[in-house]
């Protein structure tokens, strides 16, 4: 995990497992490490509690399942001091995090709605998000990650709006080692842009791959009634 609460692999599923997990280290008195992961922690939490979708579950970008963030968010609140963060919870503490963080289930505030739409970047992913119709818009790279087992979801769109999957990332399905495998790794199965006339990623073996195209930036500009994606990319294995 990175200072700024992002991970290598960028689903956030999984940080939401490695937050729970460095929340539970933080919670062990006389943990050396509490101040040192207090910042990324906090801002992997708070990336979690801003993508959250109007039924407070995280969006199912890529590899992510609409897992809800209610624990996360009381947990946090109570190890990192974080009053706020408990405005985010919908429902009380799951009796297995009660035992493992040994915290008491306490009543909810009033859950604060916001009817407000907003940009929300994070490391190299840049969220849309209306609370108001549940619509979001995913713009997902991962640049300059070593060659080996990952998705071609660089440059991907992934779009959702009143709690459907508009556009999505399909991901794959299978890790055995088959020609069609190979088509399921590329840029059609992953809702992002093809190389006209070139291969979108040097193929090595069944878990070693290396990209040919990263994004450095991207950006949402939002007009009256349109949205537009600009991605700012570079083509070639070495710059």
């Amino acid at each position: 995990i990175l200072s700024d609460g992002s991970q290598i692999e960028s689903s956030p599923m999984y940080l939401v497992e490695i937050l729970l997990i460095l929340l539970k280290v933080m919670n062990i008195p006389g943990c050396a490490f509490r101040e040192e992961l207090s910042r990324p922690v906090r801002k992997g939490c708070e990336y979690i509690r801003d993508i959250r979708t109007h039924d407070n579950c995280i969006p199912a970008f890529g590899d992510s399942d609409r897992t809800n963030i209610s624990d996360l968010m009381l947990i946090a609140a109570h190890i990192l001091g974080c009053e706020d963060f408990k405005y985010y919870a919908d429902r009380l503490l799951d009796p297995e995090y009660c035992y493992k963080y040994h915290m008491e289930r306490e009543t909810l505030p009033e859950n604060i709605v916001d009817e407000k739409s907003e940009h929300i970047n994070f490391r190299d992913q840049v969220v849309f998000r209306s609370l108001k119709d549940g619509s979001y818009l995913l713009c997902s790279n991962t640049p300059r990650c070593h060659d080996a087992h990952k998705h071609y979801d660089y440059m991907s769109v992934i779009y959702s709006e009143f709690g459907k999957d508009v556009l999505i990332d399909a991901g794959r399905y299978s890790y055995k080692n088959f020609e069609y495998r190979r088509i399921l790794k590329g840029p059609s199965r992953h809702n992002t842009i093809a190389i006209s006339n070139d291969s979108f990623y040097k193929y090595i073996s069944s878990f070693v791959t290396k990209e040919k195209i990263e994004c450095l930036e991207n950006r949402v500009l939002q007009g009256d009634g349109w949205l537009s994606v600009r991605m700012q990319c570079v083509l070639g294995y070495s710059e």
